[in-house]
């Protein structure tokens, strides 16, 4: 089990003992200095036995791949793969805030939100009689290669202010996304084969609340 530690740039790695049903800590996955390990997912490409870790970094606006090993007598082993930007080839602002990660269903792309405070984008509103374009943060897009590598596919507006969490259908060929600040949620098209996030399908508004909007769920 691994524990993200964004304010002491650790992951924090526990062993479950199958005799005790303890857990069992050994040595963290140290980040580095001030970047914020905040979400992680395991990835195992078809057709391989190898593991790998992405940590999703919010104050660095980075995610580091790891080659994950696992110890003979307990715990892991971690070796650095690469460390890419959240914006893709774009420059990460300095008030970025990365958020959600997550695999595609297909198991073929890896995405990530970017939260900051000045929207990298302007988009339509949803809505038809209001013609007040919409500051919009994004969502980036990678490949995944079987050797745990990215290659930089699309960074695609959220539709709105800071995506704190999005979600893909079980196909994959749709993605929901909550926009914290501006309490919107935006669904958009995904194309299976190339991965881009494409044309608004949905969009709605939830009714004000405390903290703002901070989750959404497909129910298939």
């Amino acid at each position: 089990m691994l524990f993200l530690d964004l304010g002491a740039d650790l992951v924090h790695v526990y062993r479950i003992d199958n005799c005790t049903g303890t857990m069992v800590e050994f040595g963290p996955l140290i980040s580095k200095k001030d970047s914020g390990p905040r979400h992680a997912t395991f990835f195992r490409p078809s057709n391989s036995s190898d593991t790998f870790l992405f940590v999703v970094h919010e104050l660095s606006s980075g995610i580091v791949s790891y080659k994950v090993n696992y110890i003979p007598n307990g715990g892991l082993d971690f070796t650095i793969v690469q460390d890419v930007s959240t914006f893709g080839d774009r420059e990460s602002p300095v008030d970025a805030k990365a958020a959600e990660i997550a695999l595609s269903p297909d198991n073929r792309f890896l995405l990530a939100s970017n939260r900051n405070f000045t929207s990298m984008f302007n988009v339509t509103n949803p809505d038809p009689k209001n013609s007040t374009q919409i500051a919009s943060d994004s969502i980036v897009t990678y490949k995944l290669s079987q050797n745990g590598t990215l290659s930089f596919v699309q960074l695609a507006p959220s539709g709105g202010s800071f995506p704190r969490f999005f979600q893909m259908n079980k196909d994959g060929s749709q993605i929901a996304v909550a926009n914290q600040v501006t309490m919107n949620v935006n669904i958009f098209s995904r194309n299976l084969e190339t991965g881009l996030i494409g044309d608004l399908v949905a969009a709605t508004t939830a009714p004000p609340g405390d903290g703002g909007l901070a989750y959404v769920q497909f129910i298939e």
